[in-house]
């Protein structure tokens, strides 16, 4: 018995040390391959394993034509003022001072920028819904509106136009005031896209778009994109990754800048995932639901069988490329941040991040088979480290039965197997292990009984 205790902890902590040793250790693969009637139990262990969460889409407002004049604005103060400052000049001094004044105006103009596009998608956000409710009243044809209903429509409608207004005004006069700080006379006069004034304007043109210089209502919500989960999952928990860092390394003015830009950049670069892979987002989710159905009907033939395994390791074949590039490029974008500090910074620790479910279950599954094989071999509480051993090895069966009509069956090169197997065995040994008290044999759970328990009890029955 004790032999068997010492062989059987052995094995356990030879598995957990090997994965200290091998950091790249993960249990991803064992999750997802899980199969037999407990497999949705293993499947659900994994964060969003079919990506449905971090991939769904919807169809999301954007504004980008207002957007896009936003930026041109921004893009074309920055051109003047390279070249009323820098360009041309010949000076070495007098240029270098320009440089200076130009990078100045792009630190304060992007931010500007930033700041109005954050508070321009939140009023989306916030009155998407009215906007929408109030273009449907006006254009609603039949006598079953009524004039007030439509005219109430009417002002909803104005009301969020003015609220747009509010939004793009300020940074228009700020633009315009930063490039003439920069390079000197006054200010430039920057049209606005919405109108100041919307009292006079009638239902049609509200919502056709005339008078408004290209921007109403109807626009603002029928430029719409898909929108994937990365920017809803990933680009908030990046937002959240740089607030705390901020707040963690105290930066620089200057760095605080490069953080944002870098934050941007790589906002940016989701959008262009998106861009290049929503058809087949679409396509892999139509597959998906086929997929799902068919393994919903039940009582599949072996053919069936194989066809619905092979299915599902295609389908997360091609959703693992996804969100494998947006893993990696969260990897990257830490290390972006990282850049940013400099060395002082550095030494207070490392960058604020999360543990993720994948993480935590690798966490526990290597120090657990560590510190459950120690303590069989040494014989400390060995009842208690038994039993978690047996019941991770009835986790192990249950992701890989070894029973008939589960498919795929074990390769053939681990032998074969018919409901008992090599797991099978040590689970009934570990539990045999438990229900003795082989730990006091040749086990420091024989000091720990002698004396620390049983001086414990008669020093609480002296007392």
């Amino acid at each position: 018995m004790v032999a068997l205790r010492v062989t059987i902890g052995w094995h356990f902590f030879y598995e957990g040390v090997w994965k200290i040793a091998h950091p790249q250790f993960s249990a991803e693969g064992f999750l997802k391959n899980a199969k037999g009637p407990a497999a949705p139990l293993f499947y659900a262990m994994m964060p969003d394993i079919d990506g449905q969460k971090r991939l769904a889409t919807a169809r999301v407002p954007v504004a980008d034509e207002l957007r896009g004049y936003w930026r041109k604005l921004r893009d074309d103060a920055e051109t003047r003022t390279n070249r009323a400052l820098v360009e041309g000049v010949k000076d070495e001094a007098e240029k270098e001072a320009g440089r200076e004044k130009v990078r100045a105006f792009n630190i304060a103009s992007e931010r500007l920028l930033w700041n109005t596009e954050e508070a321009l998608s939140e009023l989306i956000a916030d009155q998407r819904t009215q906007i929408q409710s109030a273009i449907e009243t006006i254009a609603e044809e039949s006598g079953d509106v009524e004039e007030d209903a439509k005219q109430q429509a009417v002002e909803r409608l104005k009301a969020s136009l003015d609220r747009l207004h509010q939004i793009e005004q300020p940074y228009l006069e700020e633009l315009a005031k930063l490039k003439a700080e920069a390079v000197g006379g006054e200010p430039p006069s920057y049209g606005p896209r919405v109108p100041a004034e919307t009292e006079d304007l009638t239902a049609d043109q509200l919502v056709s778009g005339q008078s408004l210089v290209g921007v109403d209502g109807k626009t603002l919500l029928s430029n719409e994109r898909e929108v994937v989960g990365p920017e809803r999952t990933y680009v908030a928990r990046w937002e959240k990754l740089l607030d705390r860092t901020i707040d963690k390394f105290k930066p620089s003015d200057e760095q605080r800048y490069q953080m944002q830009s870098v934050f941007h950049r790589y906002k940016d670069s989701v959008e262009t995932v998106l861009e290049e892979n929503e058809v087949d987002i679409a396509s892999y989710f139509d597959a998906l639901a086929r997929h799902r159905a068919e393994v919903a009907a039940g009582n599949n033939p072996p053919f069936q069988q194989k066809r619905n395994w092979d299915e599902m390791q295609k389908l997360r074949g091609e959703v693992g490329q996804w969100t494998g590039e947006l893993d990696q490029m969260e990897q990257d974008y830490m290390s972006a941040l990282w850049n940013t500090l400099d060395d002082e910074q550095k030494n207070r620790g490392d960058m604020p991040s999360r543990w993720s479910q994948t993480e935590l279950i690798n966490l526990a599954v290597t120090w657990g088979l560590t510190a459950i094989g120690l303590c069989l071999m040494i014989g400390l509480a060995t009842r208690p480290a038994a039993l978690g051993g047996g019941v991770f090895l009835i986790f192990v069966l249950l992701t890989q039965p070894p029973w008939p009509t589960i498919y795929p069956p074990a390769p053939e090169v681990v032998g074969h197997a018919l409901i008992v197997d090599k797991n099978f065995v040590e689970m009934v040994a570990v539990f045999l292990l438990a229900a003795s008290p082989v730990g006091r044999w040749a086990g420091l759970d024989y000091f720990l009984e002698n004396f620390v328990i049983r001086r414990w009890e008669k020093y609480r029955e002296k007392k």
